[in-house]
């Protein structure tokens, strides 16, 4: 059973930490003959041939060490577990026997000297303090111990340093069978160790030996520096045993050993858990999308019943073809409205009224451009003189030849496609004579014409079908659908691409493209 330890700096109850010292034995002890021990000791230490100093100095420092006050009082035996009660009885019994007026002792007045100085520094709490720190006591720590005597080897070294701890109770070491929270607990109490042991009665400099206050301040600051040196030295010491004591603790390497198989545990059930938990998700999922796979087939039988209807119903113009074909599934699943005549002859009339809403705006939009003016014969011979001489190749071509004969841009391509390439071509030859005036007024890059641009058996040339393909990149059916565009518009304004032709051969062109391509695809 360790014993449990009070720091000095309290008022001390004395009986409760006497131990197995009892107070009939102390009573019993012989306090003439303990000072005698004490006095005889300090002269035996004394170095032969020197001078004899005073007794009292004797007493208090005897070659460098503290005069051991409990034993001048008779308390050698508790030491510091002796109360203020038990230090005042121990005096005043001392000083009954050796007051100089009752003893005949040749050295009674150097003895009642010394005991009035024991009494004087252990009866101050600050004192005692200081002596107490430098107390004769074993601060040894092992270097290593060995896992069978761990208990045997540690527990009287911690008992040893539980004296200096500012918190009592000391926590007991324990045993092997000690609860792991114990054990804990034990260590975060020493990990948080405060110490009382300042260890300012061992310095080297005594302050009431200062001859001036200069002195006195060297003094103190030698001794602090001293001071903190130790106090430095004696954490490390603790600090080295605590350190000792966990590497070597079973208790501790078995606490260790089995949060980790726990944290494996943890570990392996997290990642199960994250594999079922996956797979409930990808099942999950896999039923949401084949449940959405199926409405979409749903929507779309729906859909090609509602637009075979829809195409039974068609007067077959091109816009409400083209309108049909840009129906979406969810245009057909709102109520299922187009599964009825009543609701499919309501949905019939609302895209007849789509249709002139496009067609009104396509008219505001042409009646909100300019008025045209008349085109002069001088306009109509230079525009085919630009037509043929600046190929759809050349960068900016329409700016070119509206910039050559005075009208827009849009006016020129319009004009264009009224004339037709037979009255260009006959135009074109009325303007033989006025070839030099127009180039010199209005010079234009243009390149000679090549066996390249003679026309093929089909009536296209290799410039006109790349300016054909070049119109088609410019207007695809797709961007054309979701800008809103007709067909009938679309083919207008790739027709803009390609001079000589108009809309309708440009749709017949594209149709022989189509055809030219399945052909050689079967055939390879």
């Amino acid at each position: 059973m360790v014993l449990l330890l009070c720091p000095p700096t309290a008022d001390y109850e004395g009986p409760k930490y006497y131990g197995s010292v009892s107070l009939k034995r102390i009573e019993r002890l012989t306090m003439r003959d303990r000072v005698d021990e004490c006095l005889n000791g300090a002269d035996e230490l004394k170095s032969p041939g020197s001078p004899a100093p005073a007794v009292e100095d004797d007493l208090l420092f005897s070659s460098g060490h503290t005069t051991d006050y409990y034993e001048l009082l008779g308390l050698g035996m508790i030491r510091h577990r002796a109360s203020s009660d038990d230090i005042r009885r121990a005096y005043k019994k001392a000083s009954l026997l050796f007051h100089p007026d009752k003893s005949d002792h040749p050295n009674a007045i150097q003895r009642f000297k010394a005991i009035t100085k024991a009494y004087e520094i252990l009866s101050n709490p600050e004192k005692r303090l200081a002596f107490d720190s430098t107390d004769d006591v074993d601060d040894s720590v092992p270097d290593r111990v060995s896992a069978h005597a761990f208990y045997a080897t540690l527990r009287p070294v911690f008992a040893r340093n539980a004296r200096w701890s500012v918190v009592q109770p000391v926590p007991d070491l324990g045993h092997e069978n000690t609860a792991i929270d114990e054990v804990l607990a034990f260590y975060a109490f020493w990990d948080g160790f405060k110490t009382w042991r300042d260890f300012s009665a061992d310095c080297e400099y005594d302050l009431d030996e200062a001859h001036n206050r200069d002195e006195k301040r060297w003094m103190m600051q030698q001794n602090r520096r001293e001071q903190k040196a130790k106090v430095k030295a004696e954490k490390e010491r603790i600090e080295k045993l605590i350190n000792l004591a966990k590497t070597n603790d079973p208790r501790l390497a078995a606490y260790k050993e089995q949060k980790e198989r726990e944290r494996e545990e943890q570990e392996a059930a997290r990642v199960a858990e994250e594999q079922r938990r996956k797979k409930s998700e990808e099942r999950r999922a896999r039923l949401r999308a084949e449940a959405k796979e199926r409405e979409r087939e749903a929507k779309e039988r729906r859909f090609r019943t509602a637009l075979t209807a829809l195409e039974g119903k068609n007067d077959g113009s091109a816009e409400m073809g083209y309108l049909l074909k840009s129906l979406t599934i969810e245009d057909v699943d709102k109520a299922e409205v187009l599964m009825d005549e009543k609701s499919l002859a309501a949905e019939l009339s609302e895209i007849n009224q789509k249709i002139e809403a496009q067609k009104a705006a396509f008219e505001a939009k042409v009646a909100q451009s300019h008025v045209e003016e008349e085109w002069t014969d001088e306009q109509d011979r230079m525009l085919a003189v630009m037509v043929k001489k600046v190929n759809e190749l050349v960068p900016k071509r329409w700016g070119k030849i509206s910039n050559a004969v005075g009208r827009t841009e849009k006016d020129c391509i319009k004009r264009v496609k009224q004339l037709g390439h037979r009255k260009l071509t006959q135009l074109r030859g009325n303007t033989t004579a006025n070839k030099t005036t127009v180039i010199a007024s209005k010079p234009v890059e243009t390149e000679p014409e090549t066996p390249q641009d003679k026309a093929e058996d089909d009536g296209w040339t290799k410039k006109e079908q790349k300016a054909f393909e070049k119109g088609l990149r410019a207007y695809p059916e797709a961007q054309c659908r979701a800008d809103g565009i007709m067909p009938s518009m679309r083919w207008e304004l790739i027709a803009g691409f390609v001079p000589d032709k108009d809309a309708e051969e440009c749709k017949q062109r594209f149709i022989w493209c189509k055809e030219q391509v399945a052909k050689k695809k079967a055939s390879t």
